[in-house]
């Protein structure tokens, strides 16, 4: 398909806004914003080109819902054992359950009686990491656009593998080290306005910092690796403390992957 960084970013922000929204509905609302998520997918040709293009071996993922359905809680789904088999593996098993009409609360996620804990716990286990897969894979393709705004990209993939060849085009951003200063900018304040009461004062804090140094390095001509390395682990260190806020972690996997794109 083509498409280009501007593009690209209002759809990765509406891919963030229903996988957020997905994964923390209320129990009431989960199965039919689950829809949401499938069907958002389902239309997505750049997103669902590359899940249909992993080369895995496919398993009958009704059987084995069946067979979690059927434990009432004793037994969970298997998502994989590689990043390719849990991106397809999670695909076919949310897709299985929108068709088939399977409530999450019938999976008995989560070591409790509350059907709000069984949702989340689900959120959390199972669309989580899919989530933050795919959100890695469209950060890739922006880091490779550089800082070209406007250009049209033919993206194509083959076996998971993604290729892009570039239009004619007229260059017009802000450019530093290969990085999108403008882009840079607006995850910063992305990721400040995700600091809500439900984190931690000491997590804030240690966000705060560690984004700015990023932000400050990423735009000099000679970026100094080493507090980038600190800054990059200072953010990883804070992530099994903000799991429940699964807007923020994708934010703050898109910043240290611009960062990593410098060192």
């Amino acid at each position: 398909m083509e498409i280009n960084k501007k593009e690209l970013r209002k759809m990765s922000r509406s891919f963030r806004t229903i996988a957020n929204r997905t994964i923390n509905a209320h129990f009431e609302e989960a199965d039919s914003i689950l829809r949401m998520f499938v069907d958002f997918i389902d239309n997505n040709n750049l997103i669902l080109e590359y899940i249909e293009n992993i080369e895995v071996e496919h398993k009958e993922v009704g059987e084995e819902i069946e067979s979690v359905l059927s434990s009432y809680g004793r037994k969970s789904l298997d998502t994989g054992s590689s990043i390719e088999e849990e991106i397809v593996y999670t695909y076919d098993i949310l897709k299985y359950m929108v068709e088939n009409k399977i409530s999450i609360n019938s999976l008995s996620y989560g070591h409790s009686n509350s059907f709000q804990e069984m949702t989340k716990s689900f959120g959390h286990r199972v669309i989580l990491p899919f989530v933050n897969h795919i959100e890695s894979y469209l950060t890739e393709i922006s880091i490779d656009m550089g800082f070209d705004e406007e250009t049209k990209y033919v993206i194509t993939v083959n076996g998971g593998q993604m290729n892009m060849a570039k239009d004619k085009a007229v260059i017009n951003a802000t450019q530093k080290n290969g990085i999108d200063v403008q882009e840079l900018d607006e995850l910063v304040s992305s990721i400040k306005s995700s600091l809500n009461d439900e984190i931690g004062l000491e997590e804030k804090q240690i966000i705060n910092d560690n984004i700015e140094v990023l932000q400050e390095e990423l735009k000099q001509d000679n970026p100094k690796k080493g507090f980038i390395r600190t800054a990059i682990s200072g953010l990883q260190g804070v992530f099994p403390k903000i799991t429940d806020s699964a807007n923020l972690m994708a934010s703050l996997t898109s910043i240290i992957q611009f960062a990593m794109s410098v060192l």
